[in-house]
């Protein structure tokens, strides 16, 4: 079964973030686009669960979730990032959003660590960007494995990891960038669940440009031999193909 579109984020792209974010947020080049964060979150997550982004940047996806009444923490490396993050997540607050977010400044592969242990299996989702470099020479993609394979320690059993999976500048078609988010999936000891993807409105500079065609992956906290497909209502289908037995057997 080929990929299915998530019917989301098709307005222009100067009007994605809005009034949601504060106006320095426009300085940080966004991996998840807000719609794309809050399609995610409302298909596999109910209210008052938890969400997880491990790779924070502005907080797009806490304030996204609190704006859905969900709960967020986020892990940012860059503190200037990790500011921002907080300042949006405050914003939000102001705004009227009934969930609750944090935002804390580090290494995301020790995030249990920075976290709490508190937060161990209570995540129902951990939304991810790939990161734009992976697939370059000098980009070392187990670093993003490990980021993966620490998630799993936040994860309910049933709960849900989601990759946007932007192309980097070593990665050419969509359908090489959702290899290298597949493979890492799996290497991090996920079960796949499913494939969508989005097709983009083109840039405002490039009115007459094609739509970006962003894949996504989206896996399950068990093992990469586990595949419990279900309906989670986001309109896509299981893919069967990239299970970890047939990807030994190739």
């Amino acid at each position: 079964m080929p990929p299915l579109p998530w019917d989301t984020a098709q307005d222009n792209p100067t009007m994605r973030t809005g009034d949601k974010y504060l106006p320095e947020s426009d300085a940080h080049p966004p991996k998840v686009l807000p719609a794309v964060a809050a399609h995610a979150i409302a298909a596999y997550t109910e209210s008052g669960d938890l969400v997880v982004d491990p790779m924070a940047g502005i907080g797009t996806t806490l304030v996204e979730a609190m704006r859905l009444d969900r709960m967020a923490i986020g892990v940012e490396y860059e503190p200037r990032w990790a500011a921002l993050a907080m300042q949006n997540v405050e914003h939000a607050v102001n705004r009227g959003a009934p969930g609750f977010a944090t935002v804390v400044n580090g290494d995301a592969r020790e995030i249990e660590a920075l976290v709490g242990r508190d937060v161990r299996r209570r995540a129902s989702l951990v939304l991810a960007s790939l990161p734009w470099n992976l697939g370059d020479s000098c980009c070392d993609s187990s670093a993003f494995v490990q980021v993966l394979s620490s998630r799993r320690t936040l994860l309910k059993p049933d709960g849900f990891l989601v990759i946007v999976a932007n192309a980097g500048r070593g990665l050419g078609q969509a359908g090489d960038v959702a290899a290298v988010a597949v493979d890492a999936v799996l290497d991090a000891g996920f079960a796949l669940h499913e494939r969508c993807h989005l097709l983009l409105a083109p840039p405002d500079d490039e009115p007459m440009g094609c739509a970006a065609d962003t894949p996504l992956v989206v896996a399950r906290a068990g093992g990469p031999d586990d595949h419990s497909m279900e309906n989670t209502g986001c309109g896509c289908g299981p893919d069967l193909r990239y299970n970890a037995s047939s990807r030994r057997s190739a």
